[in-house]
This record gives structure tokens, C-alpha cells and sequence, in this order.
């Protein structure tokens, strides 16, 4: 028989090791950043709700409310401190009554700003997460169907990582590249006769989520390491092998690949 506490568990565990992948991919995203950060994160909760409708209960989005308002306030709190900085260093600069009055001004002005963009980021993860709770109200009553099945469940968290991956990439300039891999994780996920998609959609995940950092944080070998496998996973199938080497000369072409 399914846990339903063990699935609980183990789907919360992937979704805070995607958080903090969000957050190494964002480069710890300041406030104007964070509509997105909440967005994927809301869009992830949902997936892995399909199979584990406990997620939405009240308790588990209350916690989930909590950890996301206190990273705003804490994104909220720098943006105050790097504006008090900057405008010490402009009242410094000008000198003077002038300059003091100029930098107050104008400090007022970005600190009015910040508390806005706050309260309407907070009152949009309110929305939201009260939505979702009403979801999770219809989901959890009604009459289950199937059983969980935890492969099912994590093969869905990877292809939900390599969907959010393509994303980032195709808004960092890299639209090539998006297309590329998003092309080759469809095919591998329709092919009938890969009996390893699991362990081939996670090495292309983690190549895409390497590829999408600054060239200084990547782990280029095991970058190699996982390019390799998954060539050699692909290779029994003639219509993969087109498709990953059209990703391989993207990769080279940017550098993820020597």
C-alpha cells in the first residue's frame, strides 16, 4: 500500500532541492526578480500535486506561504540596504545641503518604490496560494482512481526541472539552445524502446542547468561526464542521435563543451 505521509515527504524534498536550484540558476534574484522565482515555484507545486494532492492541503501551502514571504522580506530588507547605500554615496558626492536634500529626495522616491513592488508581490502570492487552496479542497475530495507511483512522480519532477531550465535559457539569449534540448527531452520521453529515460532526461537536466550558470560556476567534467552518458544512451537509437548532436554543437558553440 502507497504512504501518503512517504510521498508527502519525498515530494516536498523535491521541491526544496528545485528551490534552491532556482536560486543558484537566478543568481539570488533581487525584488524585480521574484514574481518570476514565486511563479515557477507555484507552477512546480502544482505539477508534483498531480500525484501527491496533499501538497495543497492548508497546512502544507501555509508553509509554503511562510517560507516565500519571508524570502521577500529578506530580498525587500537588501534593496532598502543597497538604496540607503547609493544614496549616501550620491549625498557624499555632491556635498553639501544640496546634496543632502537631493539624495533624501530621491532616496524617498526608490524606498516608496521598493515597499510598493513588496506589497504587490505579497498580495500576489496571497491570491495565488488561496487559489491553489481551493484546488486542493476539489483534488483531495475526489475519489482517488490510481495509486501514487513515486517513479511516475520523480520522472515528472525531471522533466519538470529540464521545462524550467529551457525556460531560463530561452530568456537569457539562448533560444537555440532551449529549442535543441527541449526537441531531444520530448523525443526521448515519446521513444518506447529507452528503458533508461529517467537516468537520460536527469543527465540532460543537469546539463541544461550547468549550461544555464555563468561559465565560471559550471562543473565542466562532470558536465562531460553526463554528456557522454547520455550519448551513449541515445546512441542504439538513430532518431535521437541526430537530435543530440544538434544540441552537442550548441553546447560547444557556447562553451558548456570543449
Amino acid at each position: 500500500m502507497p504512504n501518503p505521509q512517504h510521498n508527502l515527504e519525498n515530494a516536498l524534498e523535491l521541491e526544496r532541492r528545485r528551490w534552491q536550484a532556482s536560486i543558484d540558476v537566478l543568481q539570488r534574484p533581487k525584488i524585480d526578480g521574484l514574481e518570476r522565482l514565486f511563479e515557477t515555484t507555484f507552477q512546480y507545486r502544482r505539477q508534483l500535486a498531480r500525484d501527491v494532492p496533499e501538497l495543497l492541503a492548508a497546512s502544507a501551502l501555509q508553509n509554503l506561504g511562510k517560507k516565500l514571504t519571508t524570502h521577500l522580506k529578506l530580498v525587500a530588507e537588501e534593496a532598502e540596504k543597497e538604496r540607503r547605500e547609493a544614496a549616501e554615496g550620491v549625498s557624499d558626492a555632491l556635498g553639501g545641503a544640496g546634496g543632502a536634500l537631493y539624495a533624501a529626495l530621491s532616496g524617498t522616491f526608490k524606498r516608496n518604490k521598493i515597499v510598493k513592488k513588496a506589497k504587490t508581490i505579497q498580495a500576489g502570492l496571497d491570491a495565488e496560494l488561496s487559489a491553489m487552496e481551493l484546488e486542493g479542497r476539489i483534488a483531495l475530495n475526489r475519489p482517488a482512481s490510481t495509486q501514487i507511483n513515486i517513479g511516475n512522480l520523480n520522472l515528472g519532477t525531471v522533466i519538470g526541472d529540464l521545462n524550467s531550465t529551457i525556460n531560463t535559457l530561452s530568456a537569457g539569449g539562448h533560444g537555440d539552445l532551449a529549442g535543441a534540448i527541449q526537441q531531444l527531452s520530448e523525443a526521448i520521453s515519446a521513444n518506447s524502446t529507452l528503458g533508461n529515460k529517467k537516468e537520460l532526461l536527469e543527465n540532460l537536466s543537469f546539463v541544461s542547468e550547468q549550461a544555464a550558470l555563468p561559465p565560471a560556476k559550471r562543473k565542466t567534467s562532470p558536465i562531460k561526464a553526463a554528456w557522454n552518458a547520455i550519448e551513449a544512451g541515445v546512441g542504439p537509437v538513430s532518431s535521437l542521435i541526430g537530435l543530440a548532436e544538434k544540441v552537442e554543437v550548441v553546447l560547444r558553440g557556447i562553451g558548456v563543451l570543449s
